[in-house]
């Protein structure tokens, strides 16, 4: 008998238990071939019995019947024998026409042998095509539970995109209709309008980096957004109120910038990056008072900050022959006169905003 084509590679696990079934099947099919063997002998036997013991039960009725008879009784006797005897053979007759026969096995030993393993070998083999199934099916499985994942993440996010365009329309109508406010009108001029799909981390980033490139109204309008948020208190630092009032100091918007510079100084944090930006936000407030004409109100903002710090880099700006004469060189100022004028506001700013850039690129 040919092995059945298209068998699976077999391992030593499955090697192993094929072995097992194989001479299980065996054993099987030897106790089998023993006991056909034992049923097939036993109705011949059966049959035979019968049909002795039938035989000698007639003799013996005869025989007896003959001893026994009577004249007067000979006939009815002779007639209730002969029928008991026919229904008794009819009835061992139907006894061997429904007796079982058993059907012998012409296969040699080898072929049944190899017949056994065969069919073990298959069985095994369908095992592992069921193992292989299960596999695949579990490998789906979690493809499509990582597909389902990534939905999900999606979903999470342009649900966190729709809530920020949400706010980012409120916070901007407000901003339209806020009459009490400088920057509020200026900024209604302006047409640009920042990325909606952007979190407020990342449009921090993206307007430090329009106010390093002086990219003055795309700054100013992310600045004033992100500082003017009602639920964005974290942007509410001396920092950021800084690089608003430089924006809005370039554009020329003199009293916008001038809120933001307020709001720095008038900020209660004591860490070094507030006071330094409290500094420089009193010069800028000098700048601006010059700017709109009020040379002394510049004039005492000047002196007053020259005194409270001499040694900081801002007082370079307006002093660059004061303590510390080997930082004169990077002003490039004359230092001849000790208050900024109004024709050099161009040199101030550039130092002021070269010094808030270094101090805030690590921060930012």
């Amino acid at each position: 008998m040919k092995l059945p084509a298209g068998l699976l590679k077999i391992e030593k696990k499955h090697v192993i238990a094929g072995a097992l079934i194989a001479s299980v099947a065996a054993g099987a099919f030897f106790m089998g071939t023993r006991r056909s063997d034992s049923k097939s002998e036993s109705p011949e036997h059966a049959v035979t019995g019968t049909k002795s013991d039938s035989s000698s039960d007639r003799k013996t009725g005869s025989a007896t019947s003959g001893e026994h008879r009577s004249p007067a009784a000979a006939p009815a006797d002779d007639h209730d024998s002969r029928d008991e005897e026919s229904s008794f053979d009819e009835e061992v007759d139907v006894q061997i026409a429904h007796a079982e026969i058993a059907k012998s096995d012409t296969r040699g030993v080898f072929t049944r042998v190899v017949d056994t393993y065969a069919d073990a070998v298959q069985t095994v083999n369908e095992k592992v095509r069921n193992l292989s199934r299960a596999e695949e099916e579990n490998r789906k499985l979690k493809m499509e539970n990582a597909y389902l994942r990534v939905m999900v993440e999606t979903r999470k996010f342009s649900c966190e995109s729709d809530a920020a365009k949400a706010k980012t329309e409120t916070v901007g109508k407000k901003l339209v209709t806020a009459h009490g406010s400088k920057a509020a009108r200026s900024l209604a001029s302006i047409r640009y309008q920042f990325p909606e799909n952007l979190l407020p981390e990342q449009l921090l980033a993206l307007g430090v980096g329009y106010f390093k490139v002086k990219d003055d109204e795309k700054a100013a309008v992310i600045l004033h957004f992100l500082t003017e948020m009602e639920e964005g208190s974290h942007f509410k630092t001396a920092s950021n109120y800084l690089m608003a009032g430089i924006s809005f100091y370039r554009l020329e918007n003199y009293k916008g910038a001038d809120q933001y510079f307020e709001k720095v100084v008038s900020s209660q944090e004591k860490d070094d990056e507030t006071l330094k930006a409290k500094r420089q936000a009193n010069y800028w407030k000098a700048l601006v008072a010059e700017q709109m004409k009020n040379p002394q109100a510049a004039q005492k903002l000047l002196l007053e900050s020259m005194e409270d710090a001499p040694h900081a880099k801002e007082a370079l700006w307006v002093n660059p022959k004061g303590i510390i004469p080997t930082k004169t060189a990077r002003t490039g100022s004359s230092g001849e006169k000790s208050r900024l004028p109004a024709s050099e506001k161009n040199s101030a700013p550039e130092h002021g905003e070269k010094e808030h850039h270094d101090g805030h690129s690590e921060h930012h």
